[in-house]
């Protein structure tokens, strides 16, 4: 298909799968306890740690534009330890990173539908239903239900945080304050693991910019892929600014403290809406929260299997992705649920506790990534005509530079706290 006459509906597809993967723990959790907590205070930071990432989330796209390649196809010109080095450390941010989606997922579902089977049996309905489905039918069916789950809910937030400025402004409430103690500086790493989303989200871009290619029979070009991109990263940072609004008007203003378990978090997010709306939403905001974060999960839960397919394809070229007659997706995508499981059931002391390791984890692994990906689009591997322009190369090292600043920081302050 020629590209000049591409609908603009046509060009979207991973970056709305990425829209689909950042609105969950980082929006409904982060960025909802960031106004409960401090206000108004955490949106400079978000926004900071948005744009700190931006380079290194959109060379995923442009990259397999510009190559025609992924960018796990990349990192292996490195040497094959930068291969084995991303592998170690995407099967311990897939595990981690989907058992938490599944427990905030699960509990807004006990919150809407109103009893449980057990956190334990609860995760495991979850996570087995979302693997049959992405099993089945893989990138096909999973961009058509991201398009039209994530168009719902952001006109939802959008509508809810039109009635919550209202009341900000009717109110002349105090805007939110921050103080740069070890626990708030703790928790700003925490929250900027998932915010907007974690770096290695730009791997799967490249690997769904493929799968899109593959599925539709064409190629976007580097403009396309970066308008895909930019519609999905500005709507990310726009839905987080609004969740930081309604965790302000609603909780912060009313000196209501973030509850500390799954269910009650997820009770008092829906609580966000109802209160601002009516009582009347509390089932379509429940419904549609349940599933943007249903969403979120089968995103990464595909994106984490497509990863490790591409790194044992390039590491053993002879294995021809499959073993014992499955593909290899398949196989990843069973041990990635009895991993999650296991997970939750031993580690899963404080939900509160586990989502921020889990993030501080996702954060400790992005300048690892971002190095690789600054190398891989302004290396031999992309024609210097198709590389960006020397401001984005500027912004890429100092972006990197303050992830790896930021990152000892984090330590330093671990040990000697």
């Amino acid at each position: 298909m020629n590209s000049s006459k591409r609908n603009f509906l046509a060009i979207l597809g991973p970056g709305i799968l990425y829209t689909a993967a950042a609105v969950g723990v980082s929006h409904l959790v982060f960025a909802t306890r960031a106004g409960a907590v401090y206000g108004l205070a955490m949106i400079p930071f978000i926004l900071f740690f948005c744009l700190i990432k931006y380079p290194a989330l959109r060379f995923g796209n442009e990259f397999a534009a510009a190559t025609g390649r992924t960018l796990v196809d990349s990192y292996i010109s490195f040497g094959r330890w930068t291969l084995w080095l991303f592998g170690l450390t995407q099967i311990l941010s897939m595990v981690f990173t989907v058992a938490a989606v599944s427990l905030v997922t699960t509990g807004l579902l006990n919150a809407v539908l109103g009893f449980s089977l057990g956190q334990l049996a609860d995760n495991a309905v979850l996570l087995l239903i979302s693997a049959v489905i992405l099993i089945t039918g893989r990138y096909h069916v999973l961009e058509r239900l991201s398009k039209g789950i994530v168009v719902v809910f952001t006109l939802l937030i959008m509508l809810a945080t039109v009635i919550a400025l209202f009341k900000l402004k009717l109110h002349g409430m105090e805007l939110g304050k921050v103080s740069f103690d070890t626990p708030t500086i703790l928790y700003i790493v925490a929250m900027a693991g998932f915010m907007p989303t974690p770096l290695d989200a730009s791997v799967l871009q490249s690997l769904w910019s493929r799968a899109k290619a593959d599925d539709c029979n064409c190629e976007l070009s580097i403009p396309e892929s970066r308008l895909d991109f930019n519609v999905g990263f500005i709507t990310t940072i726009i839905l987080a600014v609004c969740f930081v609004l309604l965790g302000m008007v609603v909780m912060y203003s009313n000196g209501v403290i973030p509850e500390k378990n799954s269910l009650g978090f997820a009770s008092q997010v829906i609580r966000l809406f109802t209160e601002l709306v009516g009582n009347w939403a509390f089932y379509p905001i429940g419904v549609a929260a349940v599933t943007v974060m249903f969403s979120t999960l089968l995103t990464v839960m595909d994106g984490y299997p497509r990863v490790i397919e591409a790194l044992v394809s390039d590491l053993l070229p002879r294995s021809e992705g499959k073993f014992m007659g499955r593909s290899l997706y398949d196989w990843v995508m069973v041990f990635l649920v009895f991993a999650s499981l296991t997970a939750i059931s031993t580690l899963m002391r404080s939900f509160e506790t586990f989502i921020d390791m889990t993030s501080v984890i996702a954060f400790l692994v992005g300048p690892l990534i971002a190095w690789l990906n600054h190398r891989s689009m302004f290396g031999h591997q992309v024609p210097k005509a198709s590389q960006p322009g020397t401001l984005t190369r500027i912004w890429s090292g100092l972006a990197l530079l303050i992830l790896i600043l930021v990152s000892l920081l984090y330590i330093y302050l671990r040990i000697t706290g």
